[in-house]
């Protein structure tokens, strides 16, 4: 909903706060000074006086003239009134009010979309009128709905309108503005749809289709399931479309997307991360645990073909959807080179960097297919790589990759 604050709250809030959370007189307060509300709007957060902050805070999101920034910085602020009011039915109109007036703005588009993907996916239609969060769910008439998917495409949309809006202001590929746009997008775009849910990524969904919250299904769950195969029962390996609308596939469309992340130098290794980190999600030993596949097999005496410490840095042993394999992967879909391109990178390596995690990822892999020679190699060059990790953690995570190994 997108309705605007009543005249007659505002006249109320004028008469009965004579005085803001500094001190200011009422008449020297202007109402159509957006950096003037959202300061006083902030310190109010600061007081914790929550509905005062969400009224001062509503009045910036009305007026036109605000910029983006002082915009963004009044969602985030009304978003923690929400929460500490437990007022999170009304998320839809707070965000349609600054979309109504500052939905030109990649900025407002970009948090609107933050915040619908972060906000309660669940309410009750009473009515024909969705309210969400909690505050329909005391039993009074209604039909609990789940609404994921509607707010899934919601801000798949302001997604899209963000990046047109960051483009038409003159936004090249390559900033830092448009490659979080970009990232931001993956990784809403993937959403729970990774792990045991990545089957979902085979199809194509219509992104075109209305949003309606009034007629949508009861709460229900997505089944959980292996990595998805072909016809052929090889494993489903997205490829790269040369554009969005040539994809073929959601699976087609996340890679573009990163790519796309990939052309800004501020979040490449960043958007190359989260390709490796799905992909071992996939196809990584670990996919094994989730089925206990060890536990059925310890009392038998493993095959070559199982034993994992005889594994290849190009082959793995996952559980896909038609059982456990062993199986080659392409360098683009493996995992291990993917995490080895990061951490070998010319970027920065301080120890909370792409390259970091992706060099600690490499060591999980190793101690997970019992290869500990090579995991023990890994962390040695991986603590001595990221001198600036504290040294009393450097020790913890020495002890905790290679027990017999503490003199790392």
């Amino acid at each position: 909903m997108t309705t605007k604050v009543p005249t007659f709250l505002i006249a109320l809030f004028v008469v009965g706060f004579g005085l803001s959370a500094s001190s200011t007189p009422a008449a020297a307060w202007d109402a159509s000074d957006a950096t003037e509300a959202l300061r006083t709007g902030q310190q109010l957060v600061k007081d914790q006086n929550w509905k005062e902050a969400t009224d001062r805070l509503l009045l910036v999101l009305e007026n036109d003239d605000a910029t983006g920034d002082d915009v963004v910085a009044s969602l985030k602020s009304l978003d923690i009134c929400r929460r500490q009011l437990g007022a999170v039915d009304a998320t839809d109109q707070q965000l349609g009010l600054a979309i109504e007036h500052h939905g030109n703005d990649y900025r407002v588009l970009s948090e609107a979309a933050r915040q619908i993907v972060n906000s309660y996916h669940f309410g009750v239609v009473a009515d024909q009128e969705f309210i969400r969060g909690y505050g329909g769910l005391d039993g009074s008439a209604g039909t609990q709905v789940d609404v994921q998917l509607q707010d899934w495409l919601q801000a798949v949309g302001w997604l899209r309108r963000a990046i047109a809006a960051a483009e038409a202001e003159g936004l090249q590929a390559t900033s830092q503005e448009i490659g979080k746009l970009y990232l931001q997008f993956a990784e809403v775009w993937l959403g729970q749809r990774s792990n045991r849910r990545a089957w979902q990524l085979t199809s194509l969904t219509d992104i075109s289709q209305e949003l309606v919250y009034t007629n949508v299904d009861p709460i229900t769950h997505a089944p959980l399931r292996a990595a998805p195969v072909d016809r052929s029962g090889q494993p489903i390996l997205h490829a790269l479309p040369e554009s969005w609308e040539l994809a073929q596939t959601d699976g087609e469309r996340l890679r573009w997307l990163l790519k796309q992340a990939e052309q800004s130098p501020a979040t490449a290794w960043e958007a190359r991360l989260k390709w490796a980190q799905f992909l071992e999600s996939q196809f990584s030993v670990k996919t094994l645990q989730a089925y206990g596949w060890g536990r059925r097999r310890s009392n038998n005496k493993p095959s070559d073909q199982f034993a994992l410490h005889t594994l290849a840095e190009n082959e793995t042993l996952a559980q896909l959807a038609n059982g456990v394999r062993r199986f080659e992967l392409p360098d683009e879909h493996n995992p291990i080179r993917v995490f080895q391109q990061i951490s070998a990178a010319d970027a920065p390596r301080g120890y909370r960097s792409p390259q970091a995690t992706a060099a600690y990822a490499l060591v999980d892999i190793f101690l997970d297919r019992r290869q500990y020679t090579q995991a023990e190699k890994l962390l040695r060059a991986a603590l001595d790589k990221f001198a600036d990790f504290p040294q009393g953690q450097k020790r913890r995570i020495a002890r905790q990759y290679c027990p017999a190994a503490s003199a790392i």
